[in-house]
């Protein structure tokens, strides 16, 4: 599976299901223009957003679930990622939701639209 493919996937379920998002990690990085090799696709969401995103993400089959992980517990930085995946007969494609936290209040409040796709 292409990643490029993929995001475009994800990034139109989040739109038609009106899941607000911002894309975050490696694919962030190359849309502004700086190579980075990844493997995976990184997408910020609201926290009362995580159910509604997990219903309409299996929809298009990303509803392999590897489980809920927190970072940084107890402290300013603390925050939460919720990570599925997507099997398309040998290939896997794993996306990461981490939830806004006050550590990427400033990511999501400063967030760019950006045209995706051709």
């Amino acid at each position: 599976m292409k990643l490029k493919e993929e995001l475009l996937k994800i990034a139109d379920c989040f739109e038609r299901s009106g899941i607000d998002y911002a894309l975050c990690g490696g694919l962030a990085v190359v849309i502004h223009g700086y190579p980075r090799l990844t493997k995976d696709i990184d997408i910020l969401i609201r926290p009362e957003e995580l159910d509604r995103a997990r219903e309409h993400l299996a929809k298009i089959k990303y509803d392999l679930e590897a489980g809920t992980f927190r970072f940084n517990v107890g402290t300013h930085k603390e925050s939460v990622m919720c990570r599925l995946a997507r099997a398309v007969e040998t290939e896997l494609t794993t996306l990461d939701l981490m939830l806004v936290a006050p550590v990427f209040e400033k990511v999501w409040s400063d967030r760019e639209v950006i045209q995706l796709g051709s």
